[in-house]
């Protein structure tokens, strides 16, 4: 009879059917972790967008198990209905190809990821860090739930072994740019005022 190699979560049983007073043991022959937050995010059909997202901007693998156990994380993940509303919202974005094409992509996606695991109930009104230096996530806690950028939870506290999701329905955007036009347009006055003083001291 052909010998069938058995396993579990691809980890080859080494040593099956160890009795105990209080169950059966099997040895296997490596460290199973739980899933990632990548392993629920490609599991889940409505993240699809997200995910090739992360992978279009090489930041998968942080949400994987970095070096058999990465840093914690929480993860606010639009809907692939959130990256539709965006691309029909957004004049400058017509299509998907044009999206995962932005040179800021990353710093989109890294906006939406909070270090540590908060569950909704850790949630408080006020600032969050994100990944991104590009700028904090705003959290308010009105009675119908809590909200991210105005955007409300859809779905809360799926779990993952190295972080938890937060399902939302908006693509949320760094507010970055907004500030940069400002703080250049606030430049340019600056140095046209300098440049008045100097001919007037002329």
């Amino acid at each position: 009879a052909m010998h069938t190699e058995k396993m579990v979560d691809g980890a080859k049983i080494l040593d099956a059917d160890t009795n105990a007073t209080n169950g059966v043991m099997h040895t296997i022959g490596e460290v199973m972790l739980p899933p990632s937050l990548l392993d629920v995010l490609s599991g889940v059909d409505r993240f699809a967008t997200f995910v090739g997202a992360l992978e279009t901007a090489g930041l998968e693998e942080m949400f994987g198990w970095v070096n058999k156990g990465g840093a914690m994380h929480t993860v606010f993940a639009p809907t692939n209905a959130a990256f539709t509303a965006l691309i029909e919202a957004d004049d400058n974005i017509p299509d998907l190809v044009t999206l995962l094409d932005l040179p800021n992509l990353a710093e989109i996606l890294q906006y939406h990821v909070v270090p540590g695991k908060m569950t909704a109930a850790d949630l408080t009104a006020g600032e969050l860090s994100t990944l991104t230096a590009a700028g904090n996530l705003t959290v308010a806690l009105p009675e119908t739930g809590a909200t991210v950028d105005g955007a409300a939870l859809q779905a809360a506290d799926i779990m993952a072994g190295n972080g938890v999701i937060h399902e939302i329905g908006v693509v949320l955007m760094p507010p970055e740019e907004e500030v940069s036009e400002a703080s250049g347009a606030a430049a340019w006055g600056v140095a046209v005022a300098l440049a008045a003083v100097v001919v007037r001291r002329v």
